[in-house]
């Protein structure tokens, strides 16, 4: 078998072409780290800065933090630790109500110096009840979401019903993680 000339001289023009990288000529490189300037080393405990944080708030109908209101409401607040940053990942209510009665909306308020911030979570009605005797109801809630609040928040779960539940109550529970307010990436 004969080969052309031609053929032979595309396969030596695509061999110079497709000379390897590591043929090419390289510069060593040297680090040089003092006692001034270290390389760098993160530890565990500075890559993990999350400390799971979880609360439960139980609250009588007829109570808002505290002070006695119309039976229809149940509301209570607890504070972000001072030096922290609270991520909320998930809230869910448990409410004790009378029979006839419904959860007509449900808020989350974060208030910091002096300033506001309300949130209303989604209320299904559509939810099955657990009957308890024949005057009320359990009914469970829960909402996947991500908030921010800074140490010295006040964060306050309240529910507003529909008629009013006189002897109700409402169990609220906050997860989530604390880092400290100084952490650049929130733990992430």
């Amino acid at each position: 078998m004969r080969t052309s000339p031609l053929l032979a001289a595309a396969a030596i023009a695509l061999l110079a072409i497709a000379t390897p990288a590591h043929a090419q000529r390289s510069t060593p490189v040297t680090v040089v780290n003092t006692d001034a300037a270290p390389v760098p080393v993160e530890t565990d405990a500075e890559r993990n800065v999350r400390t799971p944080f979880a609360v439960g708030v139980t609250v009588a109908f007829g109570t808002f933090r505290g002070i006695s209101t119309s039976d229809r409401v149940a509301g209570d607040d607890f504070t972000v630790p001072a030096g922290q940053i609270l991520v909320v990942e998930h809230i869910s209510l448990r409410a004790t109500t009378a029979t006839a009665d419904q959860v007509a909306f449900v808020e989350v308020r974060f208030t910091s110096d002096g300033t506001s911030a309300e949130h209303n979570l989604p209320v299904n009605t559509d939810l099955a009840s657990l009957p308890v005797g024949s005057t009320r109801k359990i009914t469970n809630y829960g909402w996947p979401i991500k908030f921010y609040a800074d140490g010295g928040s006040d964060v306050v779960l309240n529910l507003n019903s529909t008629d009013g539940s006189p002897g109700g109550s409402a169990e609220y529970r906050v997860s989530g993680y604390l880092v400290p307010a100084s952490s650049a990436t929130l733990g992430q």
